[in-house]
């Protein structure tokens, strides 16, 4: 088999062109060691000759600054890899084509032959195509050049036939003396060994310096293609007043699609495991079979499933933002700001959707180069008031807020929930700020911006996207999730066996009597779940939680709620025994204000401890699914026990504080 590497910059076409050449002959796994994704397909040419398509994350340069440029780095420079290449295809954007070259000069000097793909050929003349020939031919020689147009599978059959061709290695063409260095390999590995070393970056700066200059020279005359349009865009899209205002108006619509749009197959999944938990429990004898497959793994299924509406949505609009030249746009308005504060402009689109949900929003942090930045980003994305914490705030806040309205506009309710959400936000960047002083940088300093031209989204390269990211999400962190929800259905649905049966026994005869009262057996799960092994951790903090307001029973719901936030009005519900459906939830609301806690002579939920379960659900990661997302994009458990205590801790002292002030 022959290892073929799509190597090329951002925004070239080359998840279209892998797509063009290998069909749904491709898999989707993980590069050893990191969580970068690595895609790989195959096909067969004209005779016989099985070519295995390596699709590398796009890079500038071999000068690594994020986890994708690293892999690229290693992979090329470690020639006992399996797939290590047996030549390259080097994809260049064919309206833009000097800015490609850099990258290609370095990948010729390691040595490796090279095809040049001239992809999105059909956006420029002819003309302009035959002068690019040219300039590659000076600058590499004898050099294989296709134009292809990946999107209407325009040159693949060309492409395809020069995999057969004899390869040819014009390496050497840009090598220069690298002060001691015999090759540029030797120089690329002893700076892969060694990525801090002051000389090595000097040496590489002026490397880099020297490649640019020669491109430059052979592209003085170059005449510019399609840029009127682009710079009569960037007038607005980059303006300091109103590119900001259309970047705002850009987020506005992308979070509601995932807030809003999402909320549609959300609710049909919902509806979907409701009913096959229903059908299920019907068709199997009651007992432990029962309980475990409805309510451990059906339940815990559904806990990954329902999340793959907004992450499809969201990475597909990251997707068509990137395709489209925008995303660059929002990275270079943005940077200079949230640099000060430890992130940088693609630190934006996680923290935006960190208000939809955190888990799409972790993942989509990967396209931050920077490693310093993107831990950062990942660790405070969970300070933004996601969607899941909405049900928490709205049965919270009716204990502190009468309705009304301010100024006869402004719902008083809504007010006090965007102050919650601003509380987050405003949090997360003071933790930003103070984490870049924490936090040693493993790379180099050097950023690197690239503002292309603004051209239609690739709609399928969107689609496919979508689902990659989606399988990604559900076979990866789908596994932690459903481990943690099968122990914490163990934890709420058993207790010590003695205590179970005495229940049973207890409530035998009414049963009986009254085998389809909803209202007692509402009262009966509340009394189990009291002496659950989740029960008896809630009586066991119950002196810890004590000083922030909360009694053994909210202890149980906030336990519960690490599955989801949300199962803290169910749990509430449950414990209280009022079987209530959620659009009756104000008698719940009714009742805990009647319910008297023995210690405080106080209503259950008041003023005081209302305000500091917010406070708590504000800053607490409560989410067993971020912990496990968050897991997997750092590939360690590391970052994410560490954000769990730091937010739980930092949630404790905040909500101490509160209700000790309010009490």
């Amino acid at each position: 088999m022959i290892n073929v590497a799509l190597i090329g910059n951002p925004n070239c076409g080359k998840t279209s062109l892998f797509n063009a050449l290998t069909g749904l002959n491709q898999k989707v796994g993980n590069y050893p060691g990191i969580t970068v994704d690595k895609k790989s397909g195959f096909f067969k040419s004209e005779n016989g000759t099985k070519f295995r398509i390596i699709d590398l994350p796009g890079t500038y340069s071999l000068n690594p600054l994020s986890e994708d440029e690293v892999v690229v780095n290693k992979l090329l420079l470690d020639k006992e890899n399996e797939l290590y290449p047996d030549f390259a295809v080097y994809v260049c954007d064919a309206s833009n084509i000097e800015r490609n070259l850099v990258l290609a000069s370095q990948v010729n000097d390691l040595g490796i032959p090279m095809i040049f793909v001239l992809n999105m050929s059909d956006s420029v003349s002819e003309e302009q195509i035959a002068k690019e020939r040219m300039r590659i031919l000076h600058l590499f020689g004898e050099a294989e050049i296709i134009s292809v147009s990946a999107l209407k599978n325009i040159g693949i059959e060309d492409l395809k036939k020069a995999f057969d061709k004899p390869q040819i290695d014009v390496s050497g063409v840009f090598g220069k003396n690298l002060s001691g260095f015999e090759s540029y390999l030797d120089f690329r590995k002893a700076k892969a060994q060694d990525r801090q070393n002051p000389e090595l970056n000097r040496i590489e700066l002026e490397d880099l310096g020297f490649r640019i200059n020669k491109i430059r020279e052979v592209f003085k005359e170059k005449t510019e293609v399609k840029l009127t349009r682009t710079e009569k865009w960037d007038k607005l899209l980059t303006h300091k007043i109103w590119g900001y205002v259309a970047m705002i108006f850009v987020f506005f619509i992308m979070f509601q699609a995932v807030f809003w749009l999402a909320s549609f197959p959300m609710d049909w999944i919902d509806s979907g495991f409701a009913w096959m938990t229903e059908q299920v429990g019907a068709a199997l004898p009651e007992g432990v079979l029962n309980d475990f497959i409805t309510g451990g793994i059906l339940a815990g299924i559904g806990g990954v499933v329902i999340f793959l509406p907004q992450i499809m949505i969201l990475f597909g609009f990251i997707t068509i933002l990137e395709d489209s030249g925008y995303m660059s746009r929002v990275s270079f308005l943005m940077d200079s700001m949230l640099s000060r504060m430890g992130l940088g402009g693609k630190s934006v689109v996680p923290i935006v959707s960190g208000f939809a949900c955190a888990i799409p929003a972790v993942m989509a942090a990967r396209n931050i180069e920077d490693e310093k930045r993107r831990l950062i980003t990942i660790f405070i994305t969970p300070f933004m008031s996601c969607s899941a914490r909405l049900p928490v705030y709205v049965f919270l806040v009716a204990f502190l807020v009468p309705d009304g309205t301010v100024w006869g506009i402004f719902n008083m309710h809504g007010l006090v929930m965007l102050g919650l959400y601003l509380l987050g936000l405003v949090t997360a960047l003071i933790v930003a700020a103070i984490m870049q002083f924490m936090i040693k940088n493993k790379g180099n300093s050097m950023f690197v911006l690239e503002l292309p031209v603004y051209r239609n989204p690739r709609w399928k390269n969107a689609l496919v996207s979508m689902y990659t990211k989606g399988r990604t999400f559900v076979f990866e962190a789908g596994k932690i999730i459903l481990g943690i929800s099968i122990v914490l259905w163990f934890l709420t649905t058993y207790g010590p066996s003695e205590d179970m049966k005495s229940i049973d026994e207890k409530y035998a005869e009414e049963l009986k009597e009254q085998p389809d009262n909803e209202e007692l057996r509402n009262h009966i799960n509340a009394e189990k779940l009291q002496h659950s092994y989740a029960g008896i951790v809630g009586q066991f903090i119950e002196p810890v939680i004590r000083p922030l307001g909360f009694d053994w029973k909210i202890g149980i719901a906030v336990v519960t709620s690490f599955a989801a936030r949300e199962v803290f009005v169910a749990t509430i519900s449950t414990i209280y025994g009022s079987g209530e459906e959620p659009e009756k939830i104000s008698e719940l609301q009714k009742k805990l204000q009647k319910e008297i806690d023995p210690q405080t002579g106080k209503p259950m939920i008041n003023r005081a401890n209302a305000f500091s379960l917010l406070i708590f659900f504000v800053f607490a990661l409560q989410c067993m699914s971020t912990v496990a997302i968050v897991k997997r994009e750092m590939n360690s458990w590391k970052w994410a026990m560490i954000q769990l205590v730091f937010m739980t801790g930092f949630a404790y002292v905040a909500s101490f504080v509160t209700y000790q002030l309010l009490a």
